[in-house]
């Protein structure tokens, strides 16, 4: 009945509830086979064809290649048939593609049999051509690649293609980290042709609108792409030399608003870089960084002026064998360069992810001792306590997977002035994320920050976070309990959306106290 209902539905109607549809994230390729109404209403409707989706499952295998560089163009449609039936009922609408060129090559094997690696060489020619004619219609590309062979040949023809349309670009390679830093490698993709000298004036001619960048783990020349006015760039596990990334954000300095740099090694200049010489990104409101055991990793601290900077993220990404003694020295040395360099009193937003900044015991235990007895610090807080304290206009704080060392930092009270209340880093805040595995070091925080709610006010400036977020396992909800005052926060949720106590499922914590 419902159905045959639909059916005298006006088009106009129908249609509607298949964008309806096609927004949803459905696919509309199920109600094109339902009956000839809805296939001639949904196949000729070209904007519900332009998100397009390319992996190893959309190559007809049975298709004989050949020489792949010289296959006719009725033959390259063959070989990738649902893409080609995509880009044909797409129209002249703008495309999204994504490509997905993962294989189950083991590239940490010694076997290097072409045969077993399902993107052939072959394949990834025969797509790179078949796409160059529908270049000038893309308005975002991704391409995932677990191997940097094929996407060789995707990015040498791409992207010296004219792309007018184009907005968004991002190439990712999963391959693993390099955990050691080799020399500059030669260039090997987004290579201009022979006779063409790369200038600004020819970027801006191929890709007019580009405004997001994403590039991790694909060997680059940056000599021969220059981009500009990029309003976003997400940056990882590259190699730089200090001029190479200089000229990259100096063409972009006006209109970047977002950056992320993740695991990038800097190749500094054998001489000392100038003060002079640091990059002002005047429009920069959200930055994102991945420190690892580098040495250069202080650098981005230095080298970059970010004066209306808004949003902070800091991942600690070092894995554990690759820790040695002076990794945390490296560390401590760049969260003093951001405490130098960055303005955290303006900060709103402020990530810390895996933070590991090790503090001596022995010197939080004289501060606790100095608090008690109503006189000013005897010892330096720890780095990350500094940065805590330097954040005084933050109103959102993300802790994720934070060593003990990070959670103690965040619950030192200090004395500016012998007798003078006492005082908590971070002390605006709105919202307060932790999430944790460690049960231990949880309710060591919770119960510290109880204790000082509790204080009376001419010892301490209170502290009230309105709402604390905890990505927890949900049965830790009843052993918690005893360490929560009101009079620390308003609320206390989980990212599991319930608390398990004996009563049931809850959403808030606080609701729970018998007081």
């Amino acid at each position: 009945m419902a159905a045959a209902f639909i059916l005298f539905m006006p088009n106009e109607i129908q249609l509607e509830i298949f964008h309806a549809v096609h927004d949803a994230g459905d696919a509309l390729r199920s109600v094109s086979q339902v009956c000839r109404l809805w296939r001639e209403l949904s196949v000729n409707t070209s904007t519900f064809w332009t998100g397009i989706s390319i992996d190893i499952s959309s190559i007809d295998q049975g298709v004989a290649l050949g020489d792949p560089y010289t296959i006719e163009f009725g033959r390259l449609v063959e070989v990738f048939p649902w893409p080609a039936t995509l880009l044909r009922r797409s129209g002249f609408q703008p495309i999204d593609i994504s490509i997905n060129l993962d294989s189950d090559f083991d590239t940490c094997t010694f076997s290097h049999d072409i045969v077993n690696v399902p993107w052939l060489t072959g394949y990834a020619v025969v797509l790179a051509r078949f796409l160059a004619f529908y270049a000038a219609r893309f308005r975002r590309v991704e391409i995932l690649s677990d191997d940097l062979h094929p996407v060789r040949f995707l990015s040498l023809t791409l992207f010296d293609m004219p792309m007018p349309l184009l907005e968004q670009w991002s190439v990712i390679s999963d391959k693993p980290r390099l955990t050691v830093l080799p020399p500059p490698p030669a260039p090997t993709i987004f290579q201009r042709p022979v006779g063409i000298v790369p200038s600004i004036e020819h970027t801006d001619t191929l890709y007019p609108k580009l405004a997001s960048l994403s590039i991790h783990g694909i060997t680059y020349d940056w000599g021969q792409f220059i981009p500009r006015n990029l309003v976003t760039l997400n940056l990882g596990n590259l190699l730089f030399s200090h001029d190479e990334f200089k000229t990259l954000l100096f063409h972009s300095k006006d209109t970047l608003q977002s950056l992320t740099v993740s695991a990038m090694a800097i190749y500094l200049p054998a001489q000392h870089v100038p003060t002079d010489a640091r990059i002002t990104l005047p429009n920069l409101y959200y930055l994102a960084v991945g420190v690892t055991f580098d040495p250069t990793a202080p650098y981005l601290a230095t080298q970059l002026d970010v004066p209306n900077l808004l949003c902070l993220e800091i991942h600690d990404i070092t894995t554990e064998s690759e820790r040695t003694w002076d990794t945390d020295d490296h560390l401590q040395r760049f969260y003093l360069h951001v405490i130098a360099n960055w303005p955290l009193k303006q900060l709103t937003h402020l990530t810390l992810g895996s933070a590991h900044c090790p503090m001596d015991p022995a010197n939080l235990i004289a501060l606790q001792q100095d608090f008690e007895a109503g006189r000013g610090p005897s010892c330096f807080p720890s780095v990350l306590t500094t940065l805590f304290f330097n954040c005084t206009g933050l109103r959102n704080l993300r802790l994720l997977e934070p060593d003990s060392t990070t959670l103690k930092s965040l619950n030192v009270a200090i004395n500016l002035q012998d007798k003078g209340p006492g005082i908590l880093p971070s002390s605006s805040l709105d919202f307060l994320h932790i999430e944790t595995q460690n049960y231990r070091e949880l309710a060591e925080f919770l119960a510290q920050m109880k204790i000082y709610a509790d204080l009376d006010s001419a010892r301490i400036i209170a502290r009230f976070i309105p709402t604390i977020l905890l990505d927890i396992p949900p049965a830790w909800g009843p052993y918690l309990r005893p360490f929560l005052s009101r009079k620390a926060c308003a609320e206390i949720v989980n990212g599991e959306g319930y608390f398990e106590v004996e009563s049931g499922r809850i959403f808030n914590l606080l609701d729970n106290l018998p007081y």
